[in-house]
């Protein structure tokens, strides 16, 4: 397995839609795995608004040309430079800030990876979601120099994703929770499941 064939999408028009991803076949040499890297087997990606928003021309920032879209994945270390030591073949998540994880493999910075536990009960799709929603809602409950402790109130605006995720968080440590929506729908199914 020195070498093979890759197959992975890359977004070829600077501003247009998802229509401009196009779909290429590259070779990877598993002898380029630099001393820090890890060469990773994508299992699942996440779809998320900064994706949405490169291939719709709505991100705020440049993005360099034919670049790899998706930002985060679950996925298999399938081997790591001779730098990494706290790695092995083991499941990870990710989060990538320029080429994407639209791909069958990827070589990224040991730094990106984050391990998931092996009791874990999640699917690849759902641990692939993890990076961007639960990071962002753990950050927002457990990551500031004022923790919220159970009692406190925690007010989550919305039903989206990061909503939802942060107020179930929430309520396994214990806060009391508000939620807001605009949609009786989403509302129904916030107090159905997250209740």
């Amino acid at each position: 397995m020195a070498q093979f064939e890759n197959t992975l999408y890359r977004f070829t028009a600077k501003k247009s839609s998802y229509k401009g991803i196009q779909q290429v076949k590259e070779t990877i040499n598993v002898n380029d795995i630099s001393k820090n890297e890890v060469l990773l087997k994508i299992k699942a990606v996440a779809l998320n608004y900064r994706d949405f928003a490169i291939t719709t021309g709505l991100y705020p920032i440049d993005i360099k040309n034919n670049i790899i879209p998706r930002s985060d994945a679950a996925a298999q270390i399938v081997q790591v430079g001779s730098g990494v030591s706290d790695l092995k073949t083991h499941k990870t998540t990710l989060g990538a800030a320029s080429d994407g994880v639209l791909s069958q493999y990827k070589f990224v910075p040991s730094y990106a990876v984050n391990k998931l536990p092996k009791d874990s009960h999640l699917i690849d799709e759902e641990d692939a979601c993890l990076v961007c929603t639960g990071v962002t809602s753990w950050n927002a409950l457990c990551g500031a120099v004022d923790k919220f402790i159970a009692g406190q109130t925690v007010l989550t605006l919305g039903t989206g994703v990061v909503s939802i995720t942060s107020l179930i968080l929430a309520k396994a440590t214990g806060v009391v929770t508000i939620t807001t929506s605009s949609c009786d729908e989403k509302f129904k199914y916030v107090k159905e499941f997250c209740d």
